[in-house]
């Protein structure tokens, strides 16, 4: 027959072993990260001063499972679908967005867009041509999967202005931290 006793101490017990099973895997969750996710290095300076060629950057992959990336973000996408490559720039425009260009200088829905600090106050420009076959006619509306992506520095043309828009499913996930 169990007594009070007895039966205090097996709660103790359980409770103990409980809080030990939650420390061990809240440690392995914080020494080894979420499972989504992933660690990559920025191949090049197309998103310099915000991030720089050779630092490492963290993406969460599901991030976008159950949002949508919205405008300033900073996500992981293929350019192709057919492509092994993963870029990082910033969301610029999002569906139903309109991109237009007004004496040269790009607008999201009337509104000028402007590089990120430090560089605040530069404008990106119009390109002098896009990359064949992604040839966009402004002011053009975003359809309901296309994204416009830019990078974080105005003079590095390859971003959407030369290449035009990216499908909603070519994201794979959002930056998380850059060092």
């Amino acid at each position: 027959m169990r007594t009070l006793r007895n039966i205090i101490k097996f709660e103790i017990k359980l409770w103990i072993a409980f809080f030990v099973v939650a420390g061990s895997v809240t440690l392995t969750s914080s020494l080894f990260g979420s499972p989504s996710n992933k660690s990559f290095t920025m191949p090049t300076q197309a998103m310099a001063p915000t991030i720089k060629k050779g630092e490492k950057v963290k993406a969460d992959m599901k991030a976008y499972e159950m949002v949508e990336p919205h405008t300033g973000d900073l996500a992981i996408f293929v350019p192709n679908k057919n492509s092994d490559l993963r870029w990082v720039f910033r969301v610029a425009a999002k569906p139903g967005d309109v991109i237009s260009y007004v004496e040269g200088a790009l607008q999201r829905n009337g509104i000028l867009v402007y590089a990120p600090p430090p560089l605040q106050g530069l404008t990106f420009k119009s390109p002098t041509k896009m990359k064949e076959g992604a040839e966009i006619e402004y002011p053009y509306k975003l359809k309901e999967t296309e994204y416009f992506f830019l990078s974080d520095d105005p003079s590095h043309m390859h971003d959407s202005r030369y290449w035009g828009t990216i499908e909603r499913e070519q994201i794979l996930g959002k930056l998380v931290s850059h060092r």
